[in-house]
């Protein structure tokens, strides 16, 4: 559980350096593999501090809020 959090500040910390950028990029950007990356926007998801939308076709932007 721990390591959730911390991988939600580095995803936290991401955008508020980098702005909006696709999950991807986040992923990328942070060094977190998929799963890692999945729970940690999770983990924001559900303490309603990102937002995510539609970008171009298979693309998903994710924001603070």
């Amino acid at each position: 559980m721990e390591d959730i959090g911390t991988n939600a500040g580095k995803v936290w910390k991401f955008l508020k350096e980098k702005g909006p950028n696709p999950i991807s990029n986040v992923g990328r950007g942070v060094g977190l593999k998929r799963t890692s990356l999945d729970q940690a926007i999770g983990w924001l998801a559900r303490e309603d501090k990102i937002q995510i939308t539609k970008g171009t076709p298979n693309r998903h932007l994710v924001s603070l809020k």
